[in-house]
């Protein structure tokens, strides 16, 4: 499966790119008869997105560690609560096709939807302004495990907010 090309618009604009991917390669190791294996390049120079999906504590965590007000509503404008996507309480990857292809670390309970993209230059200066912003303010949350982002065996949930994948 060649994960370069094929993602829509419309996938990219609300998010889905990741979760695309990994349910195509979960696809093809289904179907195919051969012998099959992912290669992916991590820790990569480039573009690191904060993730689409928040869990409630999390974000309500990470906006308690945003030093402005106007940056507070900021991110509460560019995400909404969504509490039907409530994640089961075993939090198990396997029982949960929705977090499957994010390997859903968080705690149990609604999430934080990033909104829809619209693509043009206002949003993503708004995005990357929200980019800094979440940055700084899962330093100050998780400061314990700041120093260990760069760490292969830290599988702690800061690591989505720095390390491309």
């Amino acid at each position: 499966v060649e994960m370069r090309w094929g993602i829509r618009a419309e996938a990219a604009n609300t998010h889905e790119t990741s979760e695309i991917c990994m349910r195509e390669i979960e696809r093809a190791s289904q179907e195919s008869l051969g012998v099959s294996y992912v290669f992916l390049g991590t820790q990569k120079y480039g573009f690191r997105g904060f993730p689409p999906k928040i869990p409630e504590a999390y974000f309500e965590g990470l906006c308690s560690h945003v030093r402005r007000d106007v940056d507070r509503v900021l991110l509460h404008d560019l995400f909404t609560l969504d509490s039907n996507a409530v994640v089961p309480l075993d939090c198990g990857v396997e029982n949960s096709p929705e977090w499957k292809a994010d390997e859903f670390d968080g705690p149990p309970g609604p999430v934080y939807v990033l909104r829809r993209s619209t693509g043009d230059r206002a949003w993503w200066e708004v995005f990357q302004k929200a980019q800094v912003l979440l940055r700084d303010a899962a330093l100050r949350l998780w400061h314990h495990s700041a120093d260990r982002v760069r760490d292969a065996a830290c599988k702690e949930y800061i690591k989505r907010f720095f390390i491309s994948i």
